[in-house]
């Protein structure tokens, strides 16, 4: 029987774990019943003495939860079964619209009986008071181009184009420099490319944004 079962009221404990405490039980009864509490307020006072707290979220090494810590999945739970998170977190987590496009409410938001938990699955922590707002990935845009001048058409063309940064003379067409073409009757064709990793090797490093990373197990402190 876990103390989140004890009752706040006396004279309705009348068993731990099983073991018999009303009023003129055998007295190797309450002997029994006092370990049985001693255990169980060791283990809370372990648990506090480690600095957690209902709502509390930590970085595991293994890939299950421990006792009384569930995984940041944005699993939909029942509020009957956690309601010591529930009166943490409430509906912080719980999406109020599924669809923007027009406005689509989500009805586990009105929904009394459920509540989610937080998604940290694929992400990062970030920073805020405005608590369970979720961020996307994204990088500043990048923008880049170029200029050419060429002579009369009728005569000897030079075309001049210069590149730098994440935009570069790819090679292909006629001509050897990316930065002065000199050609005739408009023979030599060039092409140029956007590529941001000529710029930082940080792109296209990942089909996502991702920073260095170290797989963990996320999980919230339940009870």
């Amino acid at each position: 029987m876990a103390v989140s079962d004890w009752s706040a009221t006396a004279d309705e404990n009348t068993s731990i774990d099983g073991i018999n405490i009303a009023e003129h039980c055998p007295a190797k009864n309450i002997n029994n019943a006092i370990r049985s509490v001693m255990a169980a307020l060791k283990t809370k006072c372990d648990a506090l003495d480690r600095g957690s707290v209902i709502g509390e979220i930590r970085w595991f090494a293994m890939s299950t939860p421990p006792e009384g810590w569930l995984v940041c999945n944005g699993a939909t739970v029942f509020t009957s079964n956690y309601a010591a998170l529930f009166a943490a977190i409430g509906k912080t987590f719980t999406p109020q619209l599924i669809s923007t496009d027009p406005d689509v409410e989500n009805p586990e938001y009105s929904d009394p009986t459920v509540f989610r938990l937080p998604n940290l699955m694929g992400k990062v922590p970030w920073g805020s008071t405005s608590v369970g707002t979720v961020i996307d990935a994204g990088l500043p845009n990048i923008r880049g181009g170029f200029t050419t001048r060429a002579a009369d058409y009728l005569e000897n063309q030079i075309l001049f184009a210069a590149s730098s940064g994440a935009l570069y003379y790819n090679g292909r067409g006629k001509g050897s420099s990316d930065t002065l073409k000199e050609i005739t009757g408009w023979k030599n064709e060039h092409s140029y490319e956007l590529d941001a990793s000529r710029s930082s090797s940080i792109y296209g490093n990942s089909a996502t944004v991702q920073p260095p990373a170290l797989c963990l197990l996320p999980c919230i402190r339940y009870e």
